[in-house]
């Protein structure tokens, strides 16, 4: 009889910690009380759905976690294991300059030259970059006494085996890679990689 009473105790621990989990995620804000969710489903608004929300599908929950918490667990622990694995992708996929990306030292002269857009139908402004010349804008107002900008072409094989492919121009300070501006991004999947 003592090993049902601690089984149920950890169950009852596994649904606190479920539900504390669940309350700071955003899925337990989004499914609260919205006008929008209620103009969406007016079915919400009926006592009979408010009933079997509120009341009926908690507490049918709270027993089946009880009672079958080794699998609640498991799930909630294969579902930990893949977002740290999604987040070491993401932080593996990161994209980060490295001395060898870069080509060659120029000036904004040389870069306003080279990039200048030229469109005969006139659909992109005559200047360099066309319609991304705010952003290089913004991105040369950073400049600081003593900086340098360096042109850059850097490949790179992401974690789903696609690769990538980013040309730009990067601003070298005290021999240290910093900010940089690209204008030219192509990712070719690992699909079409495997079929050429």
């Amino acid at each position: 009889m003592n090993y049902l009473y601690a089984y149920l105790a950890l169950g009852v621990l596994v649904l606190l910690v479920l539900l504390i989990d669940n309350r700071r995620s955003d899925s337990a804000r989004l499914a609260g009380s919205s006008p929008i969710m209620d103009a969406l489903h007016p079915e919400r608004k009926t006592l009979r759905y408010r009933i079997l929300s509120g009341l009926v599908a908690p507490a049918l929950t709270a027993v089946g976690v009880m009672l079958l918490w080794p699998f609640g667990l498991a799930m909630k622990l294969q579902d930990m294991a893949k977002q740290r694995d999604r987040v070491k992708r993401e932080e593996a996929d990161t994209f980060k300059l490295k001395p060898s990306d870069l080509l060659e030292r120029m000036s904004l002269a040389d870069i306003a030259h080279r990039e200048l857009v030229y469109d005969p139908l006139g659909a992109a402004p005559q200047v360099p970059f066309g319609h991304a010349h705010a952003a290089w804008q913004k991105f040369t107002d950073t400049l600081q006494p003593g900086d340098e900008i360096w042109r850059f072409s850097a490949q790179r094989t992401l974690s789903s085996g696609s690769q990538e492919h980013r040309l730009g121009y990067a601003i070298k300070r005290q021999g240290q890679i910093g900010a940089y501006f690209v204008n030219h991004n192509r990712r070719t999947s690992a699909q079409v990689l495997a079929n050429e």
